[in-house]
């Protein structure tokens, strides 16, 4: 509420709202367990465009930015690499990214933040990414045809390594 004290279990609630509202979410700093993962992760189920600034890997701070960008967050050295993703050039759209009619660029997205190298079955999937098994199966199929991940066996789906 307006008028209310900073309280740590509304945190998540506030990101979550910070992350809808924003086209991508962009990580400075952080640590393995941090706010920053909380949105980025808010971000992805939300099928938004997440980037990462490396770090030294001996550099606590980092932790979270380079499991980040291991896992598929676009990597961030200036901004003019968000600026590129978006096609923005002085501050005007020159083109916006194609999508198709049902905008499968962003459920690819929610689909594949879904997965990780440990293979999950179908039905865990489509309760993750809240699609129906069709839209789902459609962006698997979509996916693996890119190269982006592997279906071990029968329904079951993960991250290529």
């Amino acid at each position: 509420m307006p008028d209310e004290a900073p309280k740590p279990q509304n945190f998540p609630m506030r990101n979550r709202i910070i992350s809808g509202l924003s086209d991508a979410i962009l990580v400075i700093e952080a640590r393995e367990k941090s706010g920053s993962l909380i949105t980025a992760n808010l971000g992805l189920e939300q099928g938004k465009e997440i980037f990462a600034l490396p770090g030294r890997v001996t550099d606590p701070l980092s932790t979270g930015c380079n499991r980040l960008i291991a896992e598929g967050a676009g990597v961030l050295l200036s901004p003019e690499t968000v600026l590129e993703y978006f096609k923005l050039q002085n501050g005007k759209i020159l083109r916006v990214h194609e999508k198709n009619k049902n905008g499968l660029a962003k459920k690819e997205k929610m689909v594949y933040s879904c997965l990780d190298l440990q293979p999950k079955n179908l039905e865990e999937i489509v309760s993750c990414s809240g699609l129906s098994v069709s839209e789902c199966m459609s962006v698997l199929l979509e996916l693996e045809l890119k190269g982006s991940i592997i279906q071990t066996s029968h329904q079951y789906y993960g991250k290529k390594q």
